[in-house]
């Protein structure tokens, strides 16, 4: 059974890092026992899992079909034989990550970048969009979400919460003028992102005063880069998360609006799929990102 699941690990990090060499030095061992491994495991399953050539090894229909089992197989026997007594070099392999575009390039990228230089034996793949993808489907081990998730079938850790701040261009203010309240808001053209619950209805909170405000504009999308790039071209007024501002300054061109009203404040969540137990290597990084992020 052991020789299985270690011919699984083998297999596993030739199709990671497409390269027997890679492989052996990665897993401390020689390029021949590689082979002999992978080999055993191709005719035992009775599938060529790999093309290979001089210059590159390519997973077939086959190996790439294998890639979720043998995954699950190698975690579920690291849980079983590590017990309770985890040390580093227990923890490895690769992370699939999912996050939405601008938080997963300003925010989670320099925090992963920071957590691969103290793990050395774990891999991340970062996959950036917006939609709003299916963990188990899409082979992903965390995603990250903003707003409270309503993804009732996964398990969640709260990582942090983030302002919103309302932005406007200065030629956008030099036309329209500037609301001096949350109700004048309904006066101008505000930019609508689509990735909250409710897009139209924004609500702000000053000295125990509570405010609703229902707004409209003629712009709408499901991309915070895209609201961001509407109201830096002068189409309204737009909501941002403060992490997709470089700095706490109002980028060139642009003014904060409403500065003494408080938005609420969307929390940031990662989530996983349910099961048993939680792999070391997605261990490592849900504690890491939450300390990294409680820490500042």
């Amino acid at each position: 059974m052991m020789d299985r699941v270690e011919a699984l690990r083998v297999f596993l990090s030739v199709a990671e890092h497409g390269s027997f060499t890679e492989a052996s030095r990665r897993l401390g061992v020689s390029p021949g026992q590689v082979s002999k491994q992978i080999a055993a495991l191709e005719a035992q399953l009775k599938k060529r899992l790999f093309e290979r050539s001089t210059r590159a090894v390519r997973l077939t229909d086959e190996g790439e079909g294998l890639i979720s089992t043998a995954q699950q197989i190698v975690d579920q026997m690291d849980s079983l034989t590590a017990g309770n007594a985890v040390d580093e070099t227990d923890a490895s392999g690769l992370v699939r990550i999912t996050a939405p575009v601008i938080y997963g390039a300003r925010r989670l990228a320099p925090l992963l970048s920071r957590f691969l230089s103290e793990h050395p034996n774990i891999s991340i793949r970062l996959s950036l969009s917006d939609r709003k993808v299916d963990l188990v489907e899409d082979g992903y081990d965390l995603a990250v979400r903003i707003g409270t998730p309503n993804d009732s079938g996964l398990i969640g850790r709260r990582l942090a919460t983030e302002r919103l701040r309302l932005m406007a261009s200065d030629s956008y203010i030099q036309k329209h003028g500037t609301p001096t309240s949350p109700q004048e808001l309904q006066l101008h053209e505000c930019v609508i992102d689509l990735n909250v619950a409710q897009p139209r209805r924004w609500r702000f909170t000053k000295d125990g005063e509570t405010v609703d405000v229902r707004v409209n504009g003629r712009f709408e999308s499901d991309s915070a880069e895209a609201v961001g790039a509407a109201a830096e071209a002068g189409l309204g007024i737009a909501q941002t998360p403060q992490w997709c501002i470089e700095t706490g300054n109002a980028p060139s061109g642009m003014q904060y609006v409403l500065n003494d009203w408080e938005a609420p404040q969307p929390e940031v969540w990662l989530l996983w799929p349910p099961g048993p137990y939680l792999p070391h290597r997605v261990r490592r990084v849900v504690d890491a990102l939450a300390d990294y992020l409680k820490s500042g």
